[in-house]
């Protein structure tokens, strides 16, 4: 007999990959204004490859959130 536990994935703090994010794009030569506004974007799309893999693994998450802490701003998604 066993039992099923579903798996939910929270991830905490995604404000700093908007940081890591704004950083990149400045360096990579974009100014103040365009970086902060692309930042969220890319924070978000470099985090889908991470949790595509997670998804693949075999104690997959039924669903996944990320918060940030600066807006509460929260996402839930279910794949």
């Amino acid at each position: 007999m066993y039992f099923i536990v579903p798996v939910i994935a929270i991830f905490t703090k995604f404000d700093a990959r908007d940081h890591n994010s704004f950083s990149r794009l400045q360096e990579q030569g974009q100014n103040w204004h365009d970086a902060k506004h692309n930042a969220q974007r890319e924070a978000e799309k470099s985090f889908q490859t991470f949790v595509a893999d997670l998804y693949r693994s075999t104690h997959r998450p039924k669903t996944h959130v990320f918060m940030r802490s600066d807006v509460c701003f929260c996402m839930i998604y279910s794949i």
